[in-house]
């Protein structure tokens, strides 16, 4: 075995990590990880981004892997999304899941910052259905933004490397802050959430969703009303993300032939059977969708 599959074996195992923290309650449900234990943890979940990228980047349409999100279908449940795609788009069910999250914010004329951008889901999404007077794309994986920075170069949309829990941004430099999937992988949730209230503007929106325990979102949502924000949307979409996942899983899965990468793969997309599918069906995680504004001026983050 040579150091790259060593390197994807330790992504593969750290996956299977993950999703026990998760069921347990989300990562470190009950406090954040000191300084020295977030930043080693962090710096693994980079390695094993900056693995998973590359993989996808040598699969032979691994150029085309730009959603990665585990989609949306519709249902009885409210909707509030804006644009509605057609059915011959690429992805179709992740991009409804951005439009959902994005819901009837109004991004025209906005400074957007989508953090953990992933590979340009949310800039896809964007580009050419709102016209934010600017976007920037941050993320963890150097491999990540150099995958956007290649496939999507659009006037006024950007990407750079950095860290959710220390943006590189101007304190108030921003209207809108999009964190869609990932926040379950921030060891210093808290730092994440003071860092959203620092860099957006009175009355910007923090547009939020992830798949959490239930006792995880109860915890999010205690200290992002303490930093200062007010919650105006609490969806629980979990019947949505399911429905998504029983119509796309498996039409992802042909282009993994390994059975390692495909038990992954099958975990990380949530195919019907999967651990993380049964976990969602059983009620330990929950796939939620929130909103939330920074409505006073006076309001001041509090240390993590």
């Amino acid at each position: 075995m040579n150091d790259r599959d060593k390197t994807q074996t330790r992504t593969l195992h750290g996956k299977w990590d993950l999703l026990e923290h998760l069921v347990r309650g989300g990562i470190h449900a009950d406090e954040d990880l000191a300084q020295d234990a977030a930043e080693a943890e962090k710096l693994q979940r980079k390695q094993e981004y900056e693995a998973f990228n590359r993989k996808l980047s040598e699969l032979k349409f691994g150029k085309y892997a730009f959603f990665l999100n585990y989609g949306y279908v519709q249902n009885d449940n409210p909707s509030f999304a804006k644009f509605t795609p057609r059915e011959s788009e690429f992805d179709v069910n992740s991009r409804r899941l951005v439009y959902e999250v994005i819901g009837d914010c109004p991004l025209d004329d906005l400074d957007v910052v989508d953090v953990s951008c992933g590979r340009g889901s949310v800039c896809m999404a964007l580009h050419g259905r709102f016209h934010p007077n600017s976007y920037l794309g941050i993320d963890l994986s150097s491999e990540a933004v150099a995958f956007c920075r290649e496939h999507h170069q659009i006037p006024n949309f950007q990407f750079e490397e950095g860290d959710a829990e220390s943006l590189p941004l101007a304190s108030e430099s921003r209207d809108v802050v999009i964190n869609i999937e990932s926040s379950h992988n921030y060891p210093r949730i808290g730092a994440f959430f003071n860092e959203c209230f620092r860099v957006l503007r009175p009355g910007g929106w923090l547009l939020y969703t992830d798949l959490l325990a239930p006792k995880a979102f109860a915890r999010h949502t205690r200290l992002l009303q303490t930093i200062g924000f007010t919650k105006t949307r609490d969806a629980d979409i979990t019947s949505n993300v399911l429905s998504s996942c029983d119509e796309t899983a498996e039409r992802r899965m042909v282009a993994y032939k390994d059975p390692e990468e495909r038990s992954y793969m099958a975990d990380f997309l949530a195919a019907p059977g999967s651990e993380t599918y049964r976990a969602m069906e059983q009620g330990l995680l929950c796939y939620r969708l929130f909103t939330f504004r920074k409505i006073t001026q006076t309001s001041s983050p509090t240390n993590s």
